[in-house]
C-alpha cells in the first residue's frame, strides 16, 4: 500500500472504482459531442469539404472517432464488469450484514447466558456459606449429641446390668422360696414315713444300720460336684464310661461304705465334657495371663484320617522375673496340651486353620463364661505373645511357620491401627475409610450395581486394607531392634529327627563308598520271589547292608505282630545263655536309634544269635532255616555287613548317645543349642580326619566321644577295636560315613548356622522368652498315645478323647477347685449341654469326608485333562510319518514345528535316546538330533534283520523260553514284593 504524509492510504473498493470509471467516461463523451455536431453542421449546409486542410481536418476527427469509439466500447465493457462486480459485492455486504445481525444476537443472548450465571454463582456462594454455617453448627451439635449419648449409653449400661442383677436376684429368691417351699413339704413327708418307717422295724435294725455310713452321688436328682471330680478323674485313669459305677460301688464296698444312687454312662460322657470346657477355660485364662508363649506340633495319619496334635509352652510374667537368662537351672515354663485333632489334610494353611481353630474354641467360651466376661480375650490377643514354634524339618512344617508369621504380624498391625482409630474422631475415621473404599470402586467399576453381598465384602477388604496401611506406618516409626522384637518368631526343628536324619545321610554316604573305592560291598538280603528267580535274574537283586539286616533281625526276633518271629523264644533262650533276657531292639516299630541299638547288639551277642538260628533250625521238622533266618545267618557271617554294623555301633558310642543324652534334658532351650551343634559337627570333622580317635588302639571315650565321658556300651568299643584286624575296609567305611553324616548335619542345623538367622540375632533374654523342648517328644508321644486309645475304645470322639488328657497333663482339677465358682461351674455344665447338643463330630465327619471328594473330584478332573490332552497329542501324531529318508538340506527348508512333530513321533515310538523338544536349542540343534536318530533306528534295522535270517536257519525254528520267565509263573501279589519287604 502507499504512504501519503507517513499514513497508509486505504485501498479503494470495487464500487468506488467502477464509479470512478463512469465518471470519466461521461466527461469524455461531453468533450466529443460538440466536435461531431459541428460536422454534421457543416455537412447538412452542403458545404464543399474538398478543401485539403478541410479534408486533413475531417479525416483526422474520423479516426479520432473511431479511438473514441473504441474507448468508449471498453468504457462500457468496463462499465458493466464493474456493475456486476457492484451487485457482486452488494450481495456479499448484504450476506456480511447477515452474518454480522446473527453474531450480535448470539453475543447479546451470550451475555445476557452470563449475567444470569453470575446471578446463580452468586446465589450458590451464598447457599454454600450458609450450608458450611449449617454443616459446622451440625457438627458440633453432633460432637454434643455424641458426648451425651455416651454419658446416657453409660447410664443406660450401668442401669441395665443394676436392673439385671435385681431381676436376677428376684428370681433367684422366687426359686430359692419354692425350692424351700418344696423341700419343706418333702421333708415333712419323709419325716413322716421315716417316723412310720422306724416304728415298724425291731431295735435293734435300728442300732445297726446306724452304724452303717452312707454316701450319695446325687443330691435332690443332681449329681453332686465331688462326685463330677471323682468320675473325671477314674475316667482319665482308664475306667470306662458303662464302669464308673461299678469301680465306685467296688471301691465303697471295701471301705465299708454304703452307695445311694447310680450314674449312667451318658451322664458320665456329658460330665467329661464339662471337664473338657473346664480345661479350654484353664488354657484361655492362663494364655491371657501369659507374657509368652511357644508351640510344638506334629501330625500322622491314623486309620486313614490325619492327626495333629497340639501343644503350648506358657511363660506368665512371675516365672520371668524368677528366672535368669542363659543361668537358671530349671525350666519355669509350663506345658499345656489342646489336645489331638483330626484334620482334612497336612498343608501348612490347614495347619494354621487348625491353629486358629482351636484358640479361637478357647478364647470365645473363656469369654462367655463368668471368670472372664469383663476381660473380652480374643485369639487375636495371643498372635503378639507368639515366640517360639518347634517342629520338624518338613517342608510343609517350614511353610507354616512363614504363615504363622504372616498372621502374628496381621494381627499386630491391625491392632496398632485400631489404637490409632481409637484417637481419631468419627469424622476422620470416615474420611480416611471413604478414601479407600473409593481406591477399591474404581477398581471394580460401577459398584454400586453389585449384589449387596459383595458390596459388604468390598468394604470389607477396604477396612483391612485400612488398617493394614496404618498398622505398617504405626510399624515403620518403631527403631530396628523394636520392629525385631516385635516380629520376633524363633523356628526350631526337632533334635531327635536331626540325629535320625544324619544316620541316614551315613548309611547313604557309606553304601556308595563301596562302589566308590572299588570295594566288595555287602551281601545281598533277597527276598523269596527274588530267590526263586534268580537264576532268571541278570544281576543280583536284594537289599543289602547293615541297616537291611537290622531290620530283618528285628522282624524275627521283636517283631511288632505277636504272630510272627521268635517272639518269647528269644527271651528264654537268652534267660538260659546269660542269666537274664535280653529283648532285642524294636526295629519291627519307628523307634529312634533303633537300628544303631540294633547293630550294637548283633555284634556283642553275634554267635550267641547264629546259634539261636541253628537251634530253630533243627526245631522245625524239616530241619531247615526260612528265607529270613537265611538272610540274617548270612549277614553275621559277611565281613562287610559286619564292617557296616561296626560303623552304625562306633556312630552312636561317639555321636549319637551323648547327643540325645543332651537334648533328652528337660532343662535344655531348644533355641541356646547353637554352639552344642558346632561341637557335633566339629567332632564329625576331627574323627574324619583322624579316625585313630575310634580305632586305634589307644582309642578312648575322652577323645573319641562327643562329651568326653565313659562309653554308653565299651564292651561293643572293645569287640570292634577286636574284630578291627578282620575288617579290612572299616577305616574307609568310617571316614565315609561321618563325612555323609557331617553333611546331614550342615543341613539340619541351618537355623543356628545363618549369622542373619533369628535365633543368631536374638539375645538372650529373647531366646529364653521363646524358650522349646530340644526335642518334639510331647507331640509325638500325644500321637502314639492317640492312637493307642483309638484301638482300646474305637468310636471315642475326639472330645471325649481330649478331655482324658487335657484333664490329666493339664492340671485342670486343681485349677479348677482353686479358681472357678459356682457361677462358673453352672455356666460349664450349660455349655456341656450345648456341646453335647450341637452334632459336632457329626460335622466333622462330614467335612473330612466332603474334603476326600473334593480332592478326588479335583484328581479326576486333572486325570482328565491329561488323559485328554494325551488323546490329543496322539492323534496329532497319528497323521504325521517318519522321514527317515530325510537329507540334511531337505530339513534345513522344514519349519521348526515340524522338526518338534518327528521329534514327539520318534519318542512316542520309545526311543529312549532322543531327548525332549524343550530340551534342545535350536533348529540346527534339532536337525543334528534327528539324523542321529535316524542313523540309530536303520543301524538297529539292519541288525534285526541279520538275527532273523540267523534264526530262519536255525533248525529250532524258535528260540526255547526259560522256564519261569512270564507273567504266569509269578505270583499273584508280585507288585507287593519289593527289595525292602519282609516276606515270611
Amino acid at each position: 500500500m502507499a504512504k501519503y504524509n507517513g499514513h497508509q492510504r486505504k485501498r479503494r473498493s470495487s464500487a468506488q472504482k467502477s464509479q470512478a470509471q463512469k465518471a470519466q467516461l461521461q466527461s469524455l463523451a461531453r468533450f466529443s459531442e460538440p466536435k461531431l455536431q459541428v460536422a454534421e453542421h457543416n455537412n447538412l449546409d452542403g458545404l464543399p469539404l474538398a478543401r485539403p486542410d478541410d479534408l486533413n481536418a475531417t479525416t483526422s476527427v474520423d479516426n479520432l472517432a473511431r479511438m473514441r469509439n473504441k474507448q468508449i466500447s471498453s468504457l462500457t465493457k468496463s462499465c458493466k464488469n464493474a456493475i456486476q462486480r457492484e451487485k457482486r459485492a452488494k450481495s456479499k455486504v448484504t450476506k456480511l450484514d447477515k452474518t454480522v445481525d446473527n453474531l450480535c444476537e448470539q453475543l447479546s443472548e451470550s451475555c445476557q447466558a452470563r449475567e444470569r450465571v453470575e446471578i446463580l454463582m452468586q446465589g450458590l456462594q451464598a447457599q454454600a456459606d450458609v450450608d458450611a454455617r449449617e454443616l459446622e453448627l451440625l457438627r458440633n451439635s453432633a460432637e454434643e449429641l455424641e458426648h451425651v449419648i455416651a454419658q446416657q449409653s453409660q447410664e443406660l449400661v450401668r442401669a441395665s446390668v443394676d436392673l439385671e442383677n435385681r431381676d436376677n436376684l428376684i428370681s433367684s429368691l422366687r426359686k430359692r422360696n419354692g425350692e424351700l417351699l418344696r423341700d419343706r413339704d418333702s421333708m415333712r413327708k419323709k419325716i413322716q414315713r421315716m417316723k412310720t418307717r422306724n416304728s415298724q422295724q425291731p431295735p435293734n435294725l435300728l442300732a445297726a444300720k446306724d452304724e452303717t455310713p452312707q454316701f450319695y452321688l446325687k443330691h435332690k436328682g443332681i449329681i453332686r460336684p465331688e462326685v463330677r471330680d471323682m468320675i473325671r478323674k477314674l475316667a482319665c485313669q482308664g475306667v470306662s464310661t458303662h464302669h464308673v459305677t461299678n469301680v465306685i460301688d467296688i471301691v465303697a464296698e471295701g471301705l465299708g461304705v454304703v452307695v445311694v444312687g447310680s450314674i449312667s454312662a451318658r451322664s458320665v460322657a456329658r460330665i467329661m465334657l464339662e471337664g473338657l470346657i473346664q480345661a479350654r477355660i484353664q488354657l484361655a485364662y492362663e494364655l491371657s495371663q501369659a507374657n509368652s508363649i511357644s508351640i510344638c506340633l506334629d501330625g500322622t495319619s491314623i486309620k486313614n484320617v490325619q492327626h495333629e496334635a497340639k501343644a503350648i509352652y506358657i511363660r506368665s510374667p512371675e516365672d520371668e522375673a524368677v528366672s535368669a537368662p542363659e543361668t537358671r537351672s530349671n525350666n519355669q515354663s509350663v506345658l499345656r496340651t489342646l489336645g489331638v485333632h483330626k484334620a482334612p489334610n497336612h498343608t501348612a494353611q490347614q495347619q494354621l486353620n487348625g491353629w486358629i481353630s482351636t484358640l479361637n474354641t478357647c478364647c470365645n467360651v473363656f469369654s462367655r463364661s463368668p471368670l472372664g466376661k469383663n476381660q473380652a480375650l480374643r485369639f487375636q490377643q495371643v498372635a503378639p505373645k507368639l515366640r517360639g514354634v518347634l517342629t520338624d524339618h518338613a517342608a510343609d512344617q517350614k511353610r507354616f511357620c512363614e504363615l504363622l508369621l504372616q498372621w502374628k504380624q496381621t494381627c499386630d498391625r491391625e491392632f496398632r491401627a485400631s489404637n490409632t482409630l481409637k484417637e481419631m474422631t468419627v469424622a476422620q475415621q470416615l474420611d480416611v475409610l471413604s478414601k479407600h473404599l473409593d481406591t477399591a470402586a474404581n477398581q471394580m467399576g460401577n459398584w454400586r450395581t453389585l449384589p449387596t453381598d459383595e458390596q459388604a465384602t468390598l468394604m470389607h477388604d477396604a477396612w483391612f486394607a485400612m488398617a493394614a496401611q496404618m498398622g505398617n506406618a504405626e510399624f515403620q516409626k518403631l527403631n530396628p531392634d523394636e520392629q525385631f522384637e516385635v516380629d520376633f518368631l524363633a523356628w526350631s526343628g526337632c533334635c531327635m529327627h536331626k540325629e535320625l536324619n544324619a544316620v541316614k545321610g551315613g548309611v547313604t554316604a557309606m553304601t556308595h563308598a563301596w562302589k566308590e573305592h572299588n570295594l566288595i560291598p555287602p551281601c545281598t538280603f533277597p527276598n523269596k520271589f527274588e530267590v526263586e528267580k534268580a537264576s532268571q535274574l541278570k544281576e543280583e537283586k536284594g537289599a543289602r547292608g547293615a541297616v537291611k539286616l537290622a531290620s530283618l533281625a528285628g522282624a524275627l526276633f521283636n517283631n511288632k505282630d505277636d504272630n510272627k518271629g521268635y517272639q518269647n523264644t528269644v527271651d528264654f533262650f537268652f534267660e538260659k545263655t546269660f542269666g537274664y533276657s535280653n529283648r532285642f531292639p524294636d526295629t519291627s516299630n519307628t523307634r529312634y536309634g533303633s537300628y544303631c541299638d540294633a547293630a550294637v547288639e548283633l555284634l556283642l551277642h553275634r554267635k550267641e544269635y547264629i546259634e539261636l538260628l541253628a537251634t530253630q533250625q533243627y526245631f522245625r521238622s524239616t530241619s531247615e532255616l526260612n528265607n529270613i533266618e537265611k538272610n540274617v545267618s548270612r549277614g553275621l557271617q559277611d565281613v562287610s555287613t559286619l564292617t557296616e554294623l561296626a560303623v552304625l555301633a562306633l556312630y552312636a558310642q561317639a555321636v549319637g548317645k551323648p547327643y540325645m543324652q543332651k537334648v533328652r534334658d528337660s532343662n535344655v532351650n531348644g533355641l541356646s543349642l547353637g554352639p552344642f551343634h558346632n561341637r557335633v559337627k566339629q567332632h564329625c570333622r576331627a574323627i574324619i580326619k583322624e579316625p585313630d580317635l575310634l580305632l586305634g588302639s589307644d582309642a578312648s571315650y575322652q577323645t573319641g566321644s562327643l562329651d568326653g565321658s565313659q562309653w554308653d556300651r565299651p564292651d561293643v568299643v572293645y569287640t570292634i577295636q577286636w574284630l578291627a584286624s578282620q575288617l579290612p575296609d572299616l577305616r574307609l567305611v568310617v571316614i565315609a560315613f561321618f563325612s555323609g553324616a557331617l553333611s546331614t548335619w550342615e543341613r539340619f542345623t541351618s537355623e543356628f548356622d545363618s549369622d542373619d538367622s533369628v535365633i543368631a540375632r536374638a539375645t538372650p533374654k529373647q531366646r529364653e522368652s521363646a524358650w522349646v523342648p530340644p526335642t518334639n517328644d510331647i507331640s509325638e508321644g500325644s500321637l502314639g498315645q492317640c492312637r493307642q486309645m483309638l484301638r482300646i475304645a474305637p468310636t471315642m470322639t475326639d472330645e471325649q478323647r481330649n478331655a482324658r488328657v487335657m484333664l490329666r497333663r493339664n492340671d485342670t482339677f486343681n485349677w479348677a477347685k482353686h479358681t472357678l465358682s459356682d457361677n462358673d461351674q453352672y455356666f460349664i455344665k450349660h455349655e456341656a449341654r450345648a456341646l453335647d447338643s450341637s452334632g459336632m463330630n457329626k460335622k466333622v465327619r462330614m467335612e473330612l469326608n466332603s474334603a476326600f471328594e473334593d480332592r478326588a473330584a479335583a484328581n479326576r478332573e486333572r486325570k482328565e485333562k491329561v488323559l485328554a490332552r494325551k488323546s490329543a497329542n496322539k492323534k496329532r501324531l497319528d497323521e504325521v510319518n517318519l522321514l527317515e529318508n530325510v537329507t540334511y538340506e531337505e530339513m534345513q527348508h522344514m519349519r521348526v514345528i515340524e522338526l518338534d512333530l518327528q521329534i514327539d513321533k520318534l519318542r512316542e515310538s520309545g526311543d529312549p535316546y532322543i531327548r525332549p523338544k524343550t530340551m534342545i536349542g535350536n533348529k540346527a540343534a534339532k536337525i543334528r538330533e534327528l539324523l542321529s536318530c535316524f542313523e540309530r533306528r536303520a543301524a538297529h534295522i539292519s541288525d534285526s534283520s541279520c538275527s532273523l535270517t540267523r534264526e530262519e536257519n536255525s533248525t529250532t525254528g524258535f528260540p526255547e523260553i526259560e522256564d519261569g520267565i512270564g507273567v504266569d509263573n509269578c505270583t499273584e501279589d508280585i507288585e507287593l514284593s519289593f527289595e525292602d519287604e519282609v516276606i515270611f
